[in-house]
């Protein structure tokens, strides 16, 4: 009989209510796609019901509201992002896996630096409709998204570490960690390409 944990735990009827959490710049997003693309469930990156054009964020009443319909619509889902303080436990409550991306912040910084650099001059798009990137945004406003990784990063590690604790999959539950230098995450990703394969 095999111990081998599975990528993915899912519910008796073998679906995915996936939540992507991690500090920004960690790759969320990047994982959403990935894993909308192959296991073709629908897919809500957060930010998209956060912020109107401009990074004009929502009332909190409607971001909760918005993304919990999302939810009740959907059997199967992957939503990212965090939003702890407004979403509460629900989004996590109603999962069958989080997955929390969690490499070192000399990895991940450089990355989230030049995606910036990337949507400023237009390469890339905006996190949100309306939502660009400007020179005064990222470098001289106390709300710019690298300074919000350096003051989270800490934070973030914290809180979901004794999250990861608590329900750890290695122990029956929820919450995994994909952690190091990206070898973890490839060798986790490869798992869920064999798992969708042979569904």
């Amino acid at each position: 009989m095999s111990t081998a944990i599975p990528p993915l735990k899912g519910d008796a009827q073998g679906r995915y209510r996936i939540r992507v959490v991690g500090n920004s710049g960690t790759g969320k997003t990047t994982m959403l796609r990935r894993l909308e693309s192959l296991l073709g469930i629908p897919a809500l990156p957060m930010d998209l019901v956060l912020f109107e054009p401009n990074f004009v964020q929502v009332p909190r009443e409607v971001f909760r509201a918005r993304v919990l319909e999302f939810m009740d619509k959907h059997e199967q889902w992957v939503v990212d992002g965090n939003a702890n303080s407004v979403l509460g436990h629900s989004s996590t409550d109603n999962a069958t896996d989080v997955i929390w991306l969690d490499p070192p912040f000399v990895l991940y910084f450089p990355r989230l630096f030049w995606r910036t650099m990337r949507r400023i001059f237009g390469y890339d798009e905006p996190c949100a409709p309306g939502c660009d990137e400007t020179w005064r945004s990222v470098f001289f406003n106390k709300e710019s998204i690298l300074l919000w990784a350096i003051t989270q990063h800490k934070r973030n590690r914290t809180r979901y570490t004794a999250a990861y604790n608590t329900d750890p999959v290695e122990r029956g539950g929820k919450w995994r960690r994909l952690g190091g230098w990206g070898s973890e995450a490839k060798r986790w990703f490869e798992e869920v390409e064999k798992l969708a394969k042979s569904k």
